[in-house]
């Protein structure tokens, strides 16, 4: 019976769109062309739209990128490789 409650309110998170993932605060992420940031309750954020980032020469597009600086892995808006 207990197993059946269990599939129940697993089935029931999975309809309602409530992820059961949490990440570490100040953690970054790509999702596709956006760059994600782990706020202190454990949710993914928005940081920055790559789509919306302007270029100082025109048609200069950004992608979000892995970076890593003094160690440390991130998730920014950068300029595409050319």
């Amino acid at each position: 019976m207990q197993t059946r409650w269990g599939f129940v309110l697993v089935l029931a998170l999975a309809i309602s769109g409530i992820s059961c993932s949490v990440c570490t605060a100040e953690q970054t992420r790509c999702v596709g062309n956006v760059a994600e940031i782990c706020d202190s309750r454990g949710h993914w954020r928005q940081m920055q739209d790559c789509d919306e980032v302007d270029g100082l020469e025109e048609n200069m597009v950004f992608t979000c990128q892995t970076t890593i600086d003094e160690g440390e892995t991130a998730h920014t808006c950068l300029p595409e490789a050319e």
